[in-house]
């Protein structure tokens, strides 16, 4: 028998996950998609929390409202006004297990990529933008598989790269 209004996750595969969006480079928008156990004692929580470990290595515990939509500021994180691209991860527990979740935040190499394609001249240019863009799909596939190490290496060439062109962003 469980407890009344116990709150925990599913153990099953994709039990905790979730989609980030950062429409202006100063926030993290978070669609939780966590999968929890409903019904027999188990209950919805109000919120979730989360310790999430920035691309600076420090770590910062924030709230996220199951199943729902959560807005982290860049100020939140302590990152001042704009976020900081890298490599997020994201840790909780429930019911004595631990889950974890790795995420690419790519906000300023898009815009500094998108720089570079308003000042693009030529067919050696776009040849550059097409593997710079897959580079950078690339960084946030290797984060989402797990893959972490090889997405902050793909990451620090791609921001050297846009660096070259001298493409710069500001947040949006």
């Amino acid at each position: 028998m469980t407890n009344a209004n116990c709150s925990c996750i599913k153990r099953e595969d994709q039990s905790f996950d979730f989609i980030i969006n950062t429409y202006d480079c100063r926030s993290l928008v978070i669609t939780d998609l966590t999968n929890w156990m409903i019904g027999d004692g188990y209950v919805l929580p109000t919120t979730h929390n989360v310790t999430v470990t920035l691309p600076t290595q420090s770590k910062v515990d924030i709230k996220i409202i199951p199943n729902s939509v959560t807005s982290v500021s860049a100020n939140t994180l302590g990152f001042g006004e704009c976020l900081k691209d890298g490599i997020y991860g994201f840790y909780t527990e429930s019911c004595g297990y631990n889950y974890s979740k790795v995420k690419a935040v790519v906000c300023t190499l898009r815009c500094k990529l998108d720089n570079y394609i308003s000042k693009a001249m030529d067919k050696e240019d776009w040849d550059n933008i097409t593997r710079i863009s897959n580079l950078i799909d690339l960084i946030e596939i290797d984060a989402e598989m797990g893959n972490e190490i090889n997405a902050k290496e793909m990451f620090k060439i791609v921001d050297k790269e846009l660096d070259k062109h001298s493409c710069t962003c500001y947040c949006r």
